[in-house]
């Protein structure tokens, strides 16, 4: 019985753990997209004649 519970507090840990990774990535690449926007942006704004 012992060992059962073990193995379900993992499984929520595991699930938690997961759950806060996705979120880190959607947070990572959301500030990763608006930072290529602000510097394709900044690019774009530059003259590039040579």
């Amino acid at each position: 019985m012992g060992e059962l519970g073990l193995v379900g507090r993992y499984k929520v840990v595991g699930v938690m753990a997961i759950a806060l990774a996705l979120v880190a990535i959607v947070i990572l690449a959301n500030i990763a997209i608006k930072n290529i926007v602000t510097i394709y942006k900044i690019m774009e704004s530059i003259p590039n004649n040579d």
